[in-house]
């Protein structure tokens, strides 16, 4: 590398000074490095850069290599089940995708439902009145319902509830159905357990199941053997029984109250929401109690829309069992209570208080039924003062149950004491009637 330096400077030397000692000019010889008289000049290597590709190699004749063979087929690298992607478009991935039994698994594809039985759509059938037949010979078998099911071969049929309904009755007893049948609904194929189940027998083959849906869905509705000599011949139907008008959510006399904020619904079974003439005191939007909150809900002594007493019916030494205005009855047990009150017949017993605000002029009758003591009881048109007390009444029930009859009652609130003479306590059951006059 020394030498080849040296060379460069003499070069440029002599060139600077061509134009005055050019050879052939002064006669004075050229000075010139003596190992380039004897090695022939080269042009120099240039190493290729370190991540250039390497020619192609070439075998000895010139020709290409062959072609090497090409890798084997592997695994793709992400498989379908473990690739974070909804493949099979079902709204679920990867391992919770029932399509994907294990994370290199390639297919997402779910399975056919119910191990690939066949699936009968039973809304299809009755949407237009119609009734399903069947039989159970020679069908699949291997399922079983909580009430029977092993004897034979099963008829699986779809049902989709799509609103809540109060019941839906699926029924085989028909004329149709010869052999005795098991029926039951499940929830889902794999389901171990099913949501109801009812046999027919051998003298009445068919049956009937109300089933009461604990939400909108589909459900499995299986027909199965009821008999170890074999199934038979069957017709399936399904009827709906729907919710009653004030439990149904919707506004069916379309005053812009629903159910409980509808004055016309009584409870939740009834199945007429129109209002009543007048309008009941918790819908009538008059703080009829003066505690200046007005109605149901914001009046916390209305139970519902329909209840006709905003005055909250308590005593000051005990608590209150309410009844609602049409009446009822309730268990009562006096042991371990408190005597806080007296009859003008009586009571020296510890006693139990149920109260009942009555819309109307009504006949009330005030009873106890079923006692293990000998009771007593009265009624009071205000807890604490027993200057309004309205009747008592020792043993005017049968034996020493007692009773107490108020006819034309006028509306308002009334509390019925259940006391025991002589001081005794047990258990009983207090009963309220109500006839509106």
């Amino acid at each position: 590398m020394q030498r080849f330096s040296l060379v460069i400077v003499l070069v440029a030397f002599g060139c600077s000074t061509a134009d005055d000692n050019a050879p052939g000019q002064t006669g004075e010889p050229v000075a010139r490095d003596a190992n380039l008289d004897r090695e022939p000049q080269r042009d120099a290597f240039v190493r290729p850069p370190m991540d250039a590709e390497p020619d192609a190699a070439v075998e000895p004749d010139g020709d290409p290599p062959d072609a090497a063979p090409p890798p084997p087929d592997a695994a793709p690298l992400n498989p379908a089940c473990g690739d974070g992607v909804d493949n099979d478009g079902d709204g679920r991935i990867d391992l919770l995708d029932p399509g994907c039994t294990a994370r290199d698994d390639n297919d997402e594809t779910d399975p056919p439902p119910c191990g690939g039985r066949a699936l009968i759509d039973l809304n299809a059938i009755v949407a237009d009145g119609s009734l399903a037949e069947g039989t159970t010979t020679g069908a699949d078998e291997g399922w079983a319902g909580s009430c029977g099911g092993l004897a034979g071969g099963e008829v699986v049929f779809t049902y989709t509830v799509e609103s809540v309904a109060d019941a839906i009755v699926f029924r085989t007893d028909y004329d149709e159905t010869t052999s005795p049948t098991v029926l039951y609904i499940r929830p889902a194929c794999e389901a171990r357990e099913d949501l109801a189940c009812n046999r027919g027998s051998v003298a009445l083959p068919g049956t009937r199941v109300r089933f009461e849906p604990p939400a909108p869905g589909l459900y499995y509705v299986v027909v199965d053997t009821g008999a170890r000599d074999g199934g038979g011949a069957f017709r399936l139907g399904a009827e709906v029984n729907p919710l009653p008008q004030c439990r149904n959510g919707q506004d069916d006399d379309r005053d812009g109250r629903i159910d409980d904020f509808d004055p016309g619904c009584a409870d939740g079974d009834d199945d007429d929401e129109l209002d009543p003439d007048p309008v009941p005191r918790c819908a009538d939007g008059i703080d009829n109690d003066d505690d200046m909150l007005i109605d149901y809900p914001d009046d916390p002594d209305c139970d519902r829309a329909s209840s006709d007493s905003e005055t909250p019916l308590r005593c000051n030494m005990g608590e209150v069992i309410v009844l609602p205005p049409e009446g009822g009855q309730v268990a009562v047990d006096t042991n371990g209570g408190a005597d806080n009150y007296q009859g003008g017949c009586g009571g020296s017993g510890p006693e139990r208080v149920v109260a009942i605000y009555v819309p109307g002029p009504s006949d009330i009758v005030f009873e106890t039924t079923g006692a293990n003591f000998d009771t007593l009881i009265w009624v009071r048109r205000d807890c604490d003062d027993g200057n309004t007390q309205v009747g008592c009444d020792d043993d005017g029930g049968d034996g020493t149950q007692s009773r107490l009859q108020l006819n034309n009652a006028e509306a308002g609130a009334y509390y019925f004491f259940v006391d025991g003479f002589g001081g005794r306590a047990g258990q009983t059951t207090a009963r309220v009637t109500v006839t509106p006059r």
